[in-house]
């Protein structure tokens, strides 16, 4: 079902902001029902949430937060997913919900347009196209072929509209789709979410706050995490 064999089920959530909505989940994917999944980023995103604006999704994987983000606004939630099999289940929790503002994007967000060699191990939600993460020099290693794309291109076609909020976490090309996103982020200064992945890229986590820091964005930190691995930040425009 939905690309991914029969490892998923249709759920009711019980709480928190996505109470009552029914979402596919898998079983790495159970947490989201709690309600408390990144609480604090989470109240970050609906605090500076208003009826018309535009939120980026980098990463979505499910769509837990691009429909967060949907039921909070009148206008576009864009929702970026490399994984193709990811993709349907977006697609599919978006159409069990009726949400009609959520635009599903399946490409990886970085420098440019063009396309990249993607790694797809099964059952792991930390695929990516950074080639020194142990993903991608797995074993079991399968890779696929997906599109790239920046927003930066995508907002001067008009493909998508400039946002009021972006939310990043995709693997360790946080760096590459800041780079990619330089004149969108200087001109319109979005509120960023952002997840940083070491691991995955030595040196990523430096190289993104730094480039914030440039932008003039102030730093916080976001959720705390129980390990170094990945850590969470919010980036807010000074002016």
């Amino acid at each position: 079902m939905l690309g991914l064999g029969n490892t998923l089920l249709k759920v009711s959530i019980p709480s928190g902001y996505l109470k009552g909505y029914n979402f596919f989940i898998s079983p790495k994917t159970a947490h989201y029902l709690n309600g408390a999944y990144e609480i604090d980023t989470l109240n970050f995103v609906l605090e500076n949430t208003k009826d018309d604006s535009v939120m980026y999704d980098l990463g979505a994987n499910f769509g837990y937060f691009s429909l967060i983000m949907a039921t909070h606004t009148k206008n576009n939630v864009y929702a970026f997913e490399a994984i193709p099999k990811y993709v349907d289940v977006i697609k599919s929790n978006i159409a069990i919900n009726n949400v009609k503002n959520i635009n599903v994007f399946s490409l990886a967000v970085s420098k440019g347009e063009g396309t990249i060699e993607f790694s797809n191990l099964e059952g792991e939600s930390g695929n990516t196209y950074v080639q020194d993460t142990p993903n991608y020099e797995s074993k079991r290693l399968k890779k696929i072929i997906v599109k790239t794309n920046s927003i930066d291109n995508m907002v001067e076609s008009g493909l998508i509209k400039p946002p009021n909020l972006m939310k990043i976490d995709i693997e360790g090309a946080e760096y590459d789709a800041l780079l990619g996103s330089e004149k969108t982020i200087t001109k319109y200064k979005p509120f960023i979410i952002l997840a940083t992945h070491d691991y995955h890229l030595k040196g990523v986590k430096d190289n993104c706050l730094n480039f914030l820091k440039e932008k003039g964005y102030r730093i916080l930190d976001g959720d705390k995490k129980t390990d170094d691995l990945i850590a969470d930040f919010l980036a807010v425009p000074l002016i």
